[in-house]
């Protein structure tokens, strides 16, 4: 067991710690306590970012089990992240799966030094988590040092071949068996789209959650255990590549910010936006509210209050890394689609998101729970 792994035998008993120490001060959206020492980036001092680097051990610390988007995306990029940094560090990667990546979220916030060796990639949705004040969330996601996100995604409901549900329009028949999907916790696609298509378009779903992530619900989908699950259809080819070669899976269904989806129409002509399936013009506004971080899929950040001098190298060597050739062409070899956007354009993702309507939010919230 490694010294981190050990470290989340004490997360509860550092939240308490940490909530019992913060002042009586402003809380975040969603009722959250920012960390005690949570502070803004601070200025450079000591040694130059390339002598701070040199020698050190960079790590990554993907909130899901190995295999899936997430971890692929963050594997590699370790590969080549080093390189473009100053002092050239090492880059490894570890998992700390759990409740859809808000414990990975946490750690990275409140345990982990602000020192640029530790970063994190979490579930975006988890910044929907804090609009709704979901139980658990122990972070204000204004505060984390974004460094870049690497993907825009779509989501999407994958259906065994087999299954009944072959349309969008079949979600809310009631002559159908429940649609069975597999999902992982609150505040990842897996878990969000079925209960938003029940609540707003009156869909047919039985969600089973608590998997550790969409490679485990894969194998739950092979097995019969479940129908199917929803989640970004760019990790699709990631998890599934199996089910694309061998036409075992249907996509029926998605919702995309950009209203039509090219990617899957082109391997799926007979899906429909979800938003099709619903003619409230505020639920529509609901679920497009609620999937607006997949604008920052596959995000990196790193604790709040690293050095303002380490926090533009990471940002820029971020940047760069996407950019690099050589790290293209290991993405296109682990199916990857990268979109890139940088850390300022997550920040302003982020703002929107945490400032939706109270209201919105408290429906939302509802509907989640």
């Amino acid at each position: 067991m490694t010294l981190r792994n050990a470290s989340l035998l004490l997360v509860g008993a550092a939240m308490a710690l940490l909530t019992a120490c913060q002042g009586s001060g402003a809380q975040p959206a969603g009722g959250t306590q920012p960390s005690g020492g949570a502070q803004p980036a601070a200025g450079s001092s000591g040694p130059s970012v390339a002598d701070f680097y040199a020698g050190k051990t960079i790590t990554i610390i993907v909130g899901y089990a190995p295999g899936g988007g997430y971890d692929t995306t963050a594997r590699v990029l370790s590969k080549h992240l080093g390189s473009h940094i100053p002092g050239n560090p090492n880059v490894v990667v570890e998992n700390m799966d759990g409740a859809g990546s808000l414990l990975a979220a946490n750690h990275l916030y409140n345990v982990d030094k602000p020192d640029g060796l530790t970063l994190g990639a979490f579930n975006e949705l988890q910044i929907v988590n804090q609009v709704t004040g979901m139980d658990g969330v122990q972070f204000d996601a204004r505060k984390f040092s974004w460094i870049g996100s690497a993907q825009q995604t779509t989501w999407s409901c994958i259906v065994r071949a087999d299954s009944p549900y072959k349309t969008g329009q079949d979600f809310t028949r009631k002559d159908l068996p429940p649609l069975i999907l597999g999902g992982t916790a609150p505040g990842a696609s897996t878990d969000d789209f079925p209960k938003l298509l029940n609540a707003l378009a009156g869909a047919n779903i039985k969600l089973v959650s608590g998997y550790t992530g969409s490679n485990t619900i894969k194998l739950a989908v092979d097995s019969h255990e479940v129908d199917g699950l929803c989640f970004d259809f760019e990790s699709l080819p990631i998890v599934g590549n199996d089910w694309l070669q061998n036409k075992s899976v249907n996509v029926p269904l998605y919702e995309s910010r950009d209203g039509k989806s090219d990617a899957i129409l082109k391997q799926f002509p007979n899906a429909v936006s979800a938003e099709d399936l619903i003619s409230d013009p505020t639920s529509k506004q609901l679920l497009r509210a609620a999937t607006a971080p997949t604008a920052m899929s596959k995000p990196l950040a790193a604790p709040p209050g690293v050095p303002a001098d380490r926090l533009q190298a990471l940002r820029d060597a971020y940047t760069a890394t996407l950019n690099d050739p050589a790290f293209q062409a290991d993405a296109t070899t682990a199916r990857l689609t990268i979109v890139p956007h940088t850390g300022q354009q997550v920040e302003q993702t982020v703002s929107d998101v945490l400032s939706l309507d109270p209201a919105m939010g408290k429906r939302l919230a509802d509907i989640r729970a």
